[in-house]
């Protein structure tokens, strides 16, 4: 019994590893920030193409 308490106590103590989460964390959601970017620049880019589009048909 005195090893089970022994790992956890050591296992919940050790910290290594934890930059690298938080490294991942970050990269995960600065790509969640660059993929809802880049998909609203692109609707909008493509709304002002069909804009100007008509308007050169139109003329």
């Amino acid at each position: 019994m005195k090893t089970v308490s022994t790992f956890t106590r050591r296992f919940l103590a050790d910290d290594s590893g934890a930059t690298a989460l938080e490294y991942a964390l970050l990269i995960g959601i600065l790509s969640l920030g660059v993929i809802v970017g880049v998909t609203g620049m692109g609707r909008r880019t493509t709304d002002v193409w069909n804009i100007v589009v008509n308007e050169v048909e139109n003329s």
